[in-house]
């Protein structure tokens, strides 16, 4: 039985929090590999899917309002 006053079990349970914890980063960077490999890195950023800018840099013409 859990004692508070019992540092032997307040170690027990630390050492249990972070097994469980480590198990599941563990779990889940598995599966990012796994996801990763299956369909690639994204490559899409925002630096190549920002506003696109004509050759000259200049701005594009903007319509007039009929």
């Amino acid at each position: 039985m859990f004692s508070a006053w019992n540092p032997g079990d307040w170690l027990n349970s630390v050492v249990a929090v972070s097994t469980m914890f480590s198990v599941v980063v563990a779990f889940s960077a598995c599966v990012s590999y796994v996801l990763i490999r299956i369909w690639g890195h994204e490559t899409d950023t925002w630096e190549q899917t920002g506003r696109m800018e004509s050759k000259t840099g200049a701005e594009p013409p903007t319509r007039r309002a009929a």
